[in-house]
């Protein structure tokens, strides 16, 4: 099918009837995205060169190492007691694992259509860059059926 997508894009002109604005924003390692951008852009751009591009570039947060606390010089009942607190609330609070993403900002990619409306496609839900040029062109085909 990728291989269908792409001849019908080479040997036609590509020119999107609502779009009139793209948006990506991904990390500079995305598969999906930097292979859109390198394989469908240009060709977007040549058949509509007034279709305007922004490209937003997610950075990876890097986790913070734990600080490590200062141990009380002397040990007294009382300081005892409020490292103990200090443990059992820090053992209370939930913890962020490594595996989940620290940064907000998920990979998507913004389409602007010519009567001011935004759609936006998560850029996760994608395997490979045909299937969101499919995607885009299904979108361009529905707003330009509803519009007429």
């Amino acid at each position: 099918m990728a291989r269908r997508v792409e001849r019908l894009m080479l040997g036609v002109p590509l020119v999107p009837r609502s779009i009139v604005a793209i948006r990506v924003t991904c990390h500079q390692d995305s598969k999906v995205g930097m292979d859109w951008m390198h394989r469908f852009l240009p060709m977007l751009r040549y058949g509509s060169p007034m279709l305007e591009f922004d490209f937003r570039k997610l950075q990876r947060a890097v986790p913070e190492e734990p600080k490590e606390e200062a141990a009380p010089e002397s040990s007294t009942p009382e300081t005892e007691d409020k490292a103990r607190r200090t443990l059992c609330l820090k053992a209370q609070e939930p913890e962020e694992t490594p595996e989940a993403p620290v940064d907000a900002a998920r990979e998507h990619m913004e389409l602007e259509f010519s009567d001011g409306t935004r759609q936006m496609l998560n850029m996760d839900l994608y395997v490979s860059s045909h299937q969101v040029m499919q995607r885009i062109l299904d979108v361009d085909a529905e707003k330009t059926l509803s519009a007429g």
